[in-house]
């Protein structure tokens, strides 16, 4: 079954905070020559980093920032269903 973590992470935050209004994005360093970019996105919750994520597309290194959030959270939350 394919995850969908950014969406994931949206249905956690709601729960947990009331809203997704605390999820925030930031671009970090993109390298790589221009056919083999690699791209790194950082989510905040609250201001606070809570992963990075690098990849050969946006929506790759967003998913897996969003992905380690999620575990963040998890270890944070442990008794919340997330």
């Amino acid at each position: 079954m394919e995850t969908h973590p950014r969406h994931n992470l949206a249905i956690a935050c709601n729960l947990l905070f009331g809203g997704t209004h605390v999820i925030g994005w930031e671009e970090g360093d993109t390298t790589g020559p221009l056919h083999e970019t690699l791209h790194e996105w950082i989510v905040k919750l609250n201001g606070i980093e809570r992963g990075r994520g690098k990849g050969t597309s946006i929506k790759i290194a967003k998913n897996r920032a969003a992905a380690l959030a999620l575990e963040s959270l998890k270890n944070e939350y442990p008794d919340a269903v997330i």
